[in-house]
């Protein structure tokens, strides 16, 4: 899928909301998974809406899969930002 991925690749994610945590999530999660371990992680309810920072520096907004896909080819080793809104 991208270069960096192994078939058992983990993505650390840094989320900021409320406060900032780290998640471990595996590289084939869906966007619906994605939400709901951020939720979980949080303990909220999952009505945020998620961003990333692209490789222009601008944070774009993640609302399905496909933007979820997008996002992951930005990752750099397996780490990724995200902004819970």
């Amino acid at each position: 899928m991208y270069p960096w991925f192994a078939p058992s690749a983990q993505i650390k994610i840094k989320c900021h909301y409320k406060d900032t945590r780290m998640l471990l999530v595996e590289s084939t999660i869906t966007y619906s998974a994605l939400v709901a371990a951020i939720a979980t992680k949080f303990e909220c309810k999952p009505t945020f809406r998620l961003k990333y920072q692209d490789e222009d520096q601008d944070k774009v907004l993640l609302t399905d899969q496909e933007d979820w896909e997008i996002a992951l080819a930005t990752c750099d080793q397996g780490k990724l930002d995200l902004w819970a809104l």
